[in-house]
């Protein structure tokens, strides 16, 4: 699979976009950029989406799949095996991050 040059653009352009993204948002909100720290996780997501669709015009203009842009071949599974997987790793990561609030909770 050849790689688009736009495709490697998109990673500085994306870094450049987080950037812009809460400048704007300070702009609109007429607040200090160190007052909207809080909406991180929000602007994070509305640019990953950006990116996303991005790749996904790019890469339909060339003809190419997502399944084939991350290599992935169907294959018979057991929905029982990936239920229990995909469980099993929200158990864990919820767990970590619980076990580190207790942790920051206690040393504060």
């Amino acid at each position: 699979m050849k790689i688009n040059w736009r495709v490697w653009a998109l990673l500085p352009l994306r870094s450049l976009l987080f950037a812009a993204a809460f400048f704007f948002v300070s702009g609109i909100s007429r607040k200090d950029l160190t007052d909207i720290t809080h909406w991180w996780s929000i602007i994070a997501s509305a640019v990953n989406l950006v990116t996303i669709v991005a790749l996904w015009i790019i890469y339909k203009r060339d003809g190419i799949t997502y399944c084939e842009l991350i290599r992935y071949e169907k294959k018979q599974g057991n929905f029982l095996k990936g239920f229990l997987f995909v469980f099993m790793m929200l158990l864990i990561g919820m767990g970590g991050r619980f076990t580190s609030d207790i942790f920051l909770c206690l040393a504060a």
